[in-house]
């Protein structure tokens, strides 16, 4: 029973850790994995809104990614209703 518990344990671990990356052995969080998604999204989102795209072509349903990539989206209307791009 205690080796199939260890079993459970180190699989368990694994899985907790397999998003993680680790530099000389010590582990760094997932914070910067979660805010290049979030860059990404701000990114595809204002790329969107830069070709003329409407808001309904978001492709995330995550409230967090959403809501990045729409507010890139608002900001590419923005920067073409100033005239920054055409």
């Amino acid at each position: 029973m205690r080796h199939k518990l260890s079993a459970i344990f180190l699989w368990l671990l694994y899985k907790v850790l397999d998003g993680y990356k680790t530099v000389n052995g010590e582990v760094l969080y997932m914070k910067r994995q979660k805010r290049d998604k979030l860059g990404r999204a701000h990114s595809n989102g204002y790329q969107a809104g830069l070709c003329g795209r409407t808001k309904k072509h978001c492709p995330y349903q995550n409230t967090d990614v959403k809501s990045e990539w729409l507010g890139g989206w608002r900001e590419a209307l923005t920067d073409r209703s100033m005239g920054l791009f055409k």
